[in-house]
């Protein structure tokens, strides 16, 4: 005999993504757990609004998931890829929106736009055909620090547009890693930490230090500039030709690699 005590069943619950992860049927997942498959289906589909609090966490035991992650609480790659999704056709008045770095992105890699492949229903809708599309070829986002962060945070923790932030951000942090050229790279090595640094310390440095200790900051910096000017002159010209796209998709599966055995 179940206890009667119920919960809330939330309409973001995952217990068809996870039954459909593990290849069940509504049968099979029903007998396995001795919980009707009709009951199963209306606690996925939404018709039920509670659900046996022993059943939500035998739900979850079985899929070896929180309660919370069962109940559509925490943040998921999946959200992740829907926001993606969604924004990409948004703020089109804005230069600067997530589509245009995404088509960036997709061309730096000689990849096909999605647009050129799905119908608008597929966007809207968010099809399992344009979902494997987004997963197939953004995959590199959840080995990037600030996506790893907000995996499993509570919705209500982070909003849509933090999220998008982190994707914009992300995205063009590997695009600069994917166009790096030998310029970039020399750069990237004498100036960049010292560059970083001082704008970092700036406001407290030229508030709170003396004259001596901003001098020297000032002269460090001033250094590594001259250091790279000096090796600047044998360095070849900016050219596209340093990251064509087979570079690009080598330096993308290289990155992932090293950011995935970190």
């Amino acid at each position: 005999m179940r206890k009667l005590d119920t919960v809330l069943l939330s309409e973001d619950n995952r217990i068809k993504f996870l039954r459909k992860s593990r290849h069940l049927t509504l049968r099979e997942l029903g007998k396995i757990l001795d919980i009707p498959d009709n009951s199963l289906s209306q606690y996925e589909n939404g018709k039920r609004k509670t659900i046996p609090k022993d059943v939500l966490i035998e739900l979850a035991e079985y899929f070896d998931v929180s309660v919370d992650y069962l109940m559509g609480r925490t943040l998921t790659k999946i959200d992740i890829i829907k926001n993606l999704n969604d924004n990409y056709i948004l703020d089109k008045e804005n230069p600067f929106y997530l589509g245009d770095k995404v088509r960036y992105h997709l061309n730096l890699l000689a990849l096909q736009l999605p647009e050129n492949i799905f119908e608008q229903r597929d966007f809207s809708d968010f099809t399992p055909r344009i979902q494997h599309y987004w997963e197939k070829n953004f995959d590199f986002l959840f080995v990037c620090d600030s996506i790893k962060a907000i995996l499993n945070l509570d919705k209500v923790d982070i909003t849509n547009s933090e999220i998008k932030y982190n994707i914009e951000t992300e995205i063009k942090e590997v695009d600069y890693i994917l166009t790096s050229t030998k310029i970039s790279k020399s750069f990237n090595k004498i100036v960049e930490n010292k560059l970083f640094n001082f704008g970092s310390e700036r406001k407290d440095l030229m508030r709170f230090a003396d004259k001596e200790t901003i001098k020297f900051e000032i002269f460090n910096l001033e250094k590594a500039l001259y250091n790279f000017l000096d090796e600047l002159d044998d360095l070849p010209n900016n050219t596209e030709k340093q990251y064509t796209s087979k570079i690009a998709n080598k330096r993308l599966k290289e990155f992932i690699r090293q950011k995935s055995n970190k």
